[in-house]
């Protein structure tokens, strides 16, 4: 038995195309357009299919018109679709565009900054301006070798404003491919005499392009004011070496006792004994005992060395910190050694002025280096407050002018430094 003859609908043959009311009743099956976001789906049924095989049998202007119907709703779906499409994108464009410019323009505003910070921080002892004072400390620009930073209190507060905690985001004038390390001392102290003499400075949030730097205290302690500086060196520089270590890796602070050491070992071996400079970073001495505490490297070897923090007499040392820094003896363009009161004056009778001139030895630089200092020992009275400023000055090719000076009524007996000249 034959194909059945299809008779089509008179709108089919003098018709406009169809519209998806007759497809329906065209085809007697399940023909809907639905719309899910901006996709339409075309859903199907065996019934459809039969019917599209059936229509096929009809004449082909009639086939033809069928076919040209469903592409056109196929056609204006996708239309929609992609003028959708587009739409999102221009949008997106648009913003990438705007975020573009927005980047170059906070590029421009943040060299400004940098410009304004750098011309604004000022090198003065006296306290800035209230509304002066940079929130951001740019570090100037070194040509080579490592870089040297220092912070003070005073950049923020006056001896008034007492604090416990105070510090500063610093920001590398060039920034690093890894977080740097630091090497960190204590060059400047002014604290009470009522409680406990507390400080502690270190770094934190080391990061590429920037760190924050604190000088903090606790306890009820009155900190007028100090100062810290610090070295800083690619992380993984084969020369430098850098650590700390506190009594308290030792001992706990209820447990005082006068003398404490530790073997440090370094990470990677010198092919012979290094330099070792060590400075103190904080400490926290009984109040009504004189403050003596002194730090200082021993045994130096290829391998490693030991570290000293001490006191003696009857002070009471609940707790102290010092950080170490390790170079080639042989190293270019640097030089370091120590320096203590004791270099031109007894302990008694006291002096607040004392300074001497330091040599670099011979033709070790061609320009004057830049200096790096900070405390590694103090013994001070502790019937008056702790005032103790470590620094150099006259700096040449061949040596400079250290001093270590106390100031007002304070006692101070004996205190040391230690520096590195570098080229």
């Amino acid at each position: 038995m034959g194909a059945p003859v299809y008779v089509p609908a008179s709108y089919l043959l003098d018709g406009p195309l169809l519209t998806a009311p007759q497809l329906v009743s065209q085809f007697q099956g399940l023909f809907s357009t639905l719309l899910l976001g901006c996709r339409f789906v075309l859903l199907t049924s065996i019934d459809f299919c039969g019917n599209i095989e059936h229509v096929s049998t009809a004449p082909g202007l009639v086939f033809d018109r069928l076919v040209t119907n469903l592409s056109g709703i196929f056609t204006a779906a996708l239309e929609r679709e992609r003028d959708q499409h587009a739409i999102a994108i221009e949008k997106f464009q648009d913003e990438s565009r705007k975020l573009l410019l927005l980047n170059e323009h906070l590029k421009k505003e943040l060299a400004g900054l940098k410009e304004l910070l750098n011309s604004s921080i000022s090198h003065s002892a006296s306290r800035p301006e209230e509304n002066s004072v940079p929130s951001v400390v740019v570090e100037p620009k070194v040509a080579c070798g490592p870089a040297i930073g220092s912070f003070d209190t005073a950049e923020l507060r006056s001896p008034q404003e007492l604090r416990t905690l105070t510090s500063r985001l610093v920001c590398f004038a060039n920034p690093y491919s890894v977080p740097p390390s630091l090497h960190i001392g204590l060059t400047r102290l002014d604290i009470g005499k009522k409680q406990n003499v507390r400080v502690k400075s270190y770094a934190s949030d080391i990061r590429k392009d920037c760190f924050n730097v604190h000088v903090d205290t606790w306890g009820g302690t009155a900190l007028y004011g100090a100062s810290c500086t610090w070295l800083e060196v690619e992380a993984d520089d084969p020369d430098f070496q850098f650590g700390t270590f506190t009594t308290l890796d030792d001992h706990p602070c209820a447990k005082p006792q006068m003398l404490t050491t530790r073997l440090i070992a370094f990470a990677q071996q010198y092919s012979k004994p290094p330099k070792v400079v060590v400075w103190l970073t904080g400490f926290d001495i009984k109040r009504n005992k004189n403050w003596r505490v002194k730090t200082y490297a021993t045994c130096i070897t290829a391998t490693g060395f030991t570290i000293h923090i001490d006191t003696w007499a009857d002070t009471v040392l609940f707790s102290a910190t010092a950080s170490w820094i390790a170079y080639p003896a042989d190293k270019a363009n640097i030089f370091s050694g120590s320096f203590n009161t004791t270099d031109v004056r007894p302990s008694s009778p006291t002096q607040h002025k004392n300074s001497a001139y330091a040599s670099f030895g011979t033709n070790i630089f061609t320009t004057p280096p830049r200096i790096i200092l900070a405390i590694n020992s103090i013994d001070i009275s502790c019937k008056r407050n702790l005032r103790l400023e470590a620094k150099a000055s006259s700096v040449s090719t061949a040596g400079m002018t250290w001093h270590l000076n106390s100031w007002d009524d304070t006692c101070l007996y004996t205190a040391g430094a230690s520096y590195i000249a570098v080229g």
